[in-house]
């Protein structure tokens, strides 16, 4: 897949948009004086600088065609000690797509991973790995329907209890993540709602999707030269595409008398593309480490 630096999904012959992007890596604790410090740099109301500018994530600054704009932006950053990044807009990186899988099983030679699809893709050692976690929004809607039953009596209709409609919807936040082999090219996305953790961690009989994730993490870690984990998700302020990618699974039951209708939308656009960003930054500044 072909991304430029927001992860947006382009085509091979169109990445000719022109314009520089600043990013501020996520700059930890903030005083008054740190966020002046960020205001004058690049030309930001304070107040501005307060709202967006959040310590534990990555925040998009400013865009210009003027790459010495940005660049000079940059360097007073950098000056007063924090980690601007300049991406050229029309700059693209191929990035692996996501290997949704829902177990996992290791051995001397490495780690083994189901696909929904019943593959099993092997990944050896002295591998770079990255894990991005995130999180997604899940929203459930049922509609409730109650049949026309008809009412008998003595072998006769007296009556209909006549047609009735309920509905709810139900919002609730999973996690997620993606574990990106940058050598290899490969991505595998865990879920908390696919993903069976037994075959993979000792103490898969914990229910807390967080706490396997990173006893999972430390496994694959073992296995690894260089291994990197980015959990920022949550408190950055990127400007995700708009929504496209979102997941929807619908489903019709019946019972005697009643017929529900469930749909539910996983909406999955908002962390695909803050996990392609971060692979591209790790991608970019990659003779780094």
């Amino acid at each position: 897949m072909i991304c430029n630096w927001v992860g947006k999904q382009i085509s091979a012959d169109s990445h000719n948009e022109k314009g520089w992007a600043l990013v501020l890596e996520p700059p930890g604790p903030l005083d008054d004086a740190r966020r002046k410090a960020i205001a004058d740099a690049v030309g930001m109301d304070l107040i501005d600088v307060k709202v967006r500018v959040n310590g534990n994530g990555y925040t998009f600054l400013k865009k210009s065609v003027d790459p010495w704009e940005i660049g000079e932006y940059s360097s007073k950053l950098d000056e007063h000690g924090f980690k601007p990044l300049v991406f050229d807009s029309s700059r693209v990186f191929d990035a692996p797509d996501p290997i949704s899988v829902v177990s996992a099983t290791f051995s001397a030679s490495g780690a083994h991973f189901s696909s929904v699809k019943n593959e099993i893709v092997h990944v050896g050692r002295s591998n770079t790995m990255l894990a991005v976690l995130g999180t997604i929004e899940v929203v459930e809607k049922n509609l409730v329907t109650q049949k026309d039953v008809p009412v008998v009596l003595y072998g006769s209709i007296i009556a209909r209890t006549g047609k009735k409609e309920s509905a709810s919807r139900n919002v609730k936040t999973e996690g997620v993540a993606d574990i990106y082999f940058l050598e290899e090219n490969k991505c595998f996305r865990i879920s908390q709602r696919d993903f069976n953790f037994q075959t993979a961690i000792d103490d898969s009989g914990s229910f807390n999707f967080s706490k396997n994730l990173y006893s999972l993490l430390k496994k694959l870690d073992a296995l690894c030269e260089n291994a990197m984990i980015d959990d920022s998700f949550d408190n950055s302020t990127l400007p995700y595409p708009s929504a496209g990618d979102e997941k929807t699974n619908k489903s019709v039951s019946d019972s005697f008398n009643y017929q529900t209708m469930t749909e539910v939308v996983v909406k999955m656009s908002a962390f695909d593309h803050y996990s392609r960003f971060i692979h591209n930054v790790r991608m970019k500044n990659k003779t780094q480490y």
